[in-house]
């Protein structure tokens, strides 16, 4: 990933006399507002002599900046604190509550206190906070967590039996290529936007003769209600939901991998 950070300097220009003290101005932290993801959290494991890497999607940072607080998850447990931000851009914790006590095999810190640097790639945004050499990064949930292999995990109608389909999306072609094991494979055009915003081009299904049976009916139709998505990441596996209505879900995709159990 070819990251470009955003340098920005902060100018105070001030009279001071010998009684009166001279502040620096508040540092504008409005930039943090919002759900943070950790892309880098990474589980090796070792399958028939062979070490593989699966990303799990873990760790995430919420920030109230009108109130100046933070809530922080590790893919299981969660804490809440409240923070500040210097005007040399380190952010400090306040009154951290403690974590919950849920168990689970797989977790990963989402950063503590440290130095943040901000960062842009295309339609990309994120931070580096670095706590004293050890770096974490965080983005905004978009596209780039699309990347990469899905399996079709549940529709909008339940009475509907799921059928085996694959979902892999090819970011740099704008492509989505559905495979139904043993059966049919279509590879569709997409297109996202600002705030997870998603939509698909479903000429493709709809010119085909293909005897559809009834996943492949639902999930066309699906397809062409989507407006944007969302990110459910934790526990040690991740999906994404797809929807019209943020109170409802159309279909669901799964990160295909190994269960870490």
């Amino acid at each position: 990933m070819n990251i470009k950070f955003l340098h920005s300097t902060i100018v105070v220009a001030t009279i001071c006399s010998v009684s009166v003290s001279c502040k620096k101005s508040p540092i504008d932290d409005s930039f943090l507002e919002g759900q943070w993801l950790c892309p880098n959290v990474t589980f090796e494991h070792s399958s028939d002599g062979n070490t593989t890497h699966e990303w799990i999607g873990a760790g995430s940072m919420t920030f109230d900046t009108k109130n100046k607080k933070v809530h922080l998850y590790d893919g299981c447990n969660h804490s809440r604190a409240d923070y500040t931000l210097s005007t040399d851009s380190v952010l400090t914790y306040t009154n951290l509550g403690p974590w919950t006590q849920i168990y689970c095999p797989y977790t990963a810190s989402p950063g503590g206190e440290g130095k943040i640097r901000r960062l842009v790639e295309d339609d990309t945004e994120g931070f580096e906070l670095d706590e004293g050499g050890w770096k974490t990064l965080l983005l905004r949930p978009g596209r780039w967590f699309l990347r990469g292999d899905w399996e079709l995990d549940k529709l909008q109608n339940e009475e509907i039996e799921i059928s085996d389909i694959t979902v892999s999306f090819n970011l740099k072609k704008n492509l989505v290529t559905l495979s139904e094991s043993g059966g049919a494979t279509f590879t569709l055009p997409f297109s996202t936007g600002p705030d997870c915003s998603i939509s698909f081009n479903i000429s493709a299904l709809k010119d085909s003769s293909t005897n559809f049976n009834n996943t492949w009916r639902e999930l066309s139709d699906l397809l062409n209600q989507t407006t944007h998505y969302r990110i459910s990441a934790g526990g040690g596996g991740c999906s994404i939901v797809f929807y019209n209505n943020p109170d409802s879900f159309l279909f669901v995709i799964e990160r295909i991998g190994e269960e870490l159990t």
